[in-house]
């Protein structure tokens, strides 16, 4: 295809690229809106645009820049069918990041308001209740402000508000909000190792700006803290983890006095990251890794990281570290334990073949090929920038690494794996 979406969760969030010749060249921000992000996700079968984030959203380009903008009036089945006009040479402000989703609508059913009930969602047109297994306050929260109903004020118990009158099983899409997100569509959603939903088992929220429904509050319901703010930022500071497989993984990047800059790697350790993951509610640091795992980054050096003794509250009161220059150079990262969506192809003579495996509470565990669909190499393949095709082969399990899922039933085209059923984990 023309253009694609890489550097997100999967194939349908990201820095938008084109193909220019044989190689993939960057969108720059503001050469392309909201009508061009329209015609992306449509084009890529990921749904309908949510945002387009600002620049550098996910991570700096990595190839040439492509010359042009794109002015689509929204109906166009392809991008490049988009009319094109010269930038005169304007500057770059970094990389175009589009967020698409599956999702084309939200609400909440038989409440007695809009501002409670049973979670809804809108997709191919059909309405269907979401499942209350995998629901949190953090989707509860951006929930709710998207609906206009500020933040969430408690979660009623599944099944509170009725199952509703869609056909067939409720949805099992875990949603996955930071809570900064502004539409839930920009969450992350994954539909891997979730196990059916119990029956009436559906999510509800009581929203704070609305009256709430059936009892207020509910019993059992669980009680929401006040709304986090998330990205974590300090006046003009925020805090961000960039070019990684989500935003729980990735290259430590600190914004301050109106640029993004990256972390030096002389002095990261592990309570460093670990300050990182609990500040964007990402957990604890299984990992501190340095340039070498998520590329160097662009930008200034952040002076002020790598003196964490683990326990504050941000980066930036830490101690900074005594230091003459960066020897290493910018690109400290980190890995939390909040990151479950991790894969890898492993014991293989290149990182584009080997054992499937994927990430799970800190640990690497396979894939079995128990009746998992032949599409499922592509969509690997696909979403480690791998190539468009990939097969799969049996081999017999060695070594003590355990066995994570099988059954994955990803079909032509999935965005990625982590929009295939399986077997629960």
């Amino acid at each position: 295809g023309f253009s694609r979406l890489a550097g997100g969760d999967g194939a349908c969030s990201g820095r938008l690229e084109v193909r220019q010749g044989r190689a993939w060249a960057t969108v720059c921000h503001g050469h392309v809106d909201l009508k061009a992000a329209q015609v992306v996700c449509r084009e890529l079968g990921c749904g309908t645009a949510v945002a387009v984030p600002a620049a550098g959203h996910f991570g700096a380009a990595m190839g040439p820049l492509w010359d042009g903008a794109f002015e689509c009036n929204g109906s166009e089945p392809l991008l490049a069918s988009c009319a094109r006009r010269p930038t005169h040479g304007q500057a770059c402000a970094g990389p175009a990041a589009i967020v698409c989703s599956p999702y084309t609508g939200f609400r909440l059913a038989d409440g007695g308001s809009g501002c409670a009930g049973r979670v809804e969602v809108e997709a191919q047109g059909t309405w269907g209740a979401l499942c209350a297994s995998a629901w949190d306050l953090r989707d509860a929260h951006v929930l709710c402000r998207h609906l206009g109903c500020g933040p969430a004020a408690s979660l009623p118990p599944g099944g509170h508000f009725g199952t509703g009158t869609a056909p067939g099983p409720l949805r099992r899409d875990a949603l996955s909000c930071s809570g900064s997100e502004r539409h839930p569509g920009e969450c992350p959603v994954a539909l891997l190792g979730e196990p059916a939903c119990p029956p009436g088992h559906a999510a509800a929220v009581n929203c704070s700006g609305g009256c709430r429904g059936r009892g207020d509050p509910a019993a059992g319901a669980q009680r929401a803290p006040p709304a986090p703010s998330w990205p974590s930022r300090a006046g003009s500071r925020r805090l961000r983890l960039a070019g990684g497989p989500g935003r729980c993984a990735g290259r430590v990047e600190v914004y301050s006095e109106g640029t993004w800059g990256t972390v030096c790697q002389d002095a990261w350790d592990l309570p460093d990251a670990d300050v990182v993951c609990r500040q964007l509610g990402c957990g604890r640091a299984l990992e501190a890794p340095g340039s070498e795992r998520f590329g160097p980054g662009v930008g200034t050096l952040w002076p002020g990281a790598g003196g964490c003794s683990g326990t504050e509250a941000a980066l930036w009161a830490c101690p900074a570290p005594a230091r003459r220059g960066c020897r290493r150079g910018g690109g400290a990262g980190a890995v939390c334990s909040g990151e479950h969506w991790l894969l890898r192809l492993a014991g293989g003579s290149s990182s584009c073949s080997g054992h499937l495996e994927v990430l799970r509470e800190g640990t690497w565990g396979r894939v079995c090929a128990n009746d998992t669909s032949p599409a499922t190499a592509a969509v690997v393949c696909r979403q480690l920038g791998c190539g468009t095709g990939g097969r799969l082969v049996a081999v017999p399990a060695q070594g003590s690494v355990p066995a994570w899922l099988g059954w994955v039933r990803c079909q032509e085209g999935a965005p990625s794996l982590w929009r295939c059923p399986s077997a629960p984990w």
